[in-house]
């Protein structure tokens, strides 16, 4: 939650045109509110799951009840929704894709099915995130501008054809469970997909954003390393720091919006 929270609010306080605290805590708040209606919602139905590779987390380590946890989801969704209509309709709109995108993911469990449909929901959802934080970041909670949208349009392209990195680190409890991730399906394809998407985006965003040659090459040569990370070394402990690794590139690739951004200003 940590790191979701982290990186979407970075993105979106460096992609929103005009800065100031206010406009920066409002986002926070309205992205930590949606990203605990989505935690819950996910723990209820992956508590077996989360038994065997996130204990830590609250229902298998039995510091809310399924009861309670139940109770939590379906209120935080009016909580949602209210919150996001003082502030706009444009940002009822995100509020109510992403609510839809989470019942779709739980309850439809398009989280245990087959891992492509898994990927395009992850995008979706992380686009309904990035639409209305940086809505409440910037001045204006009606428009995106053509910048934020296209980088919103990368960011969520870059997850569903990338996201399947995170459940290498899963595979024990993911194969107990009948998880049809990209992983188990086929664990060789699966690491040289990595690569394979990386790359190509890192080569894709220098040119979309205008990198300079320094930035382009550091970029570039981040993206092979996470590649090559993820094919040569294959324990579970290693994926897990693959996965780490990977996030800084992600973080760096939604940096890039507001690097061209503050550059067209000066």
């Amino acid at each position: 939650m940590k790191t979701t929270f982290l990186s979407i609010l970075w993105f979106s306080l460096a992609l929103a045109p005009v800065h100031s605290l206010p406009r920066a805590l409002r986002a926070a708040f309205w992205l930590w509110i949606h990203l605990l209606h989505f935690t819950v919602a996910n723990q209820v139905y992956a508590m077996h799951e989360d038994a065997i590779n996130k204990a830590h987390r609250p229902l298998p380590a039995k510091r809310i009840t399924i009861h309670n946890a139940i109770k939590l989801r379906w209120v935080s969704i009016p909580l949602c929704l209210g919150i996001s209509l003082l502030y706009s309709v444009e940002t009822l709109y995100a509020s109510a894709s992403f609510i839809a995108l989470t019942f779709i993911y739980n309850e439809l469990h398009v989280d245990s099915g087959f891992w492509l449909f898994r990927n395009i929901v992850n995008g979706l959802g992380f686009a309904a995130f990035e639409w209305g934080t940086t809505l409440l970041a910037g001045t204006d909670c009606q428009h995106l501008d053509p910048a934020a949208q296209l980088a919103i349009f990368n960011s969520a392209a870059i997850i569903v054809t990338t996201i399947q990195v995170q459940d290498f680190r899963d595979v024990v409890g993911d194969a107990r469970v009948g998880r049809a991730t990209l992983p188990l399906i086929s664990e060789r394809w699966a690491r040289i997909s990595v690569i394979t998407t990386i790359l190509p985006w890192s080569l894709a965003l220098s040119r979309v954003w205008e990198l300079n040659s320094f930035a382009a090459a550091l970029f570039v040569v981040l993206g092979i390393f996470v590649g090559l990370r993820f094919l040569l070394y294959r324990s579970v402990r290693s994926d897990a720091t693959s996965y780490y690794v990977y996030n800084i590139w992600l973080s760096y690739a939604h940096f890039l919006a507001a690097c061209w951004r503050y550059k067209s200003l000066t």
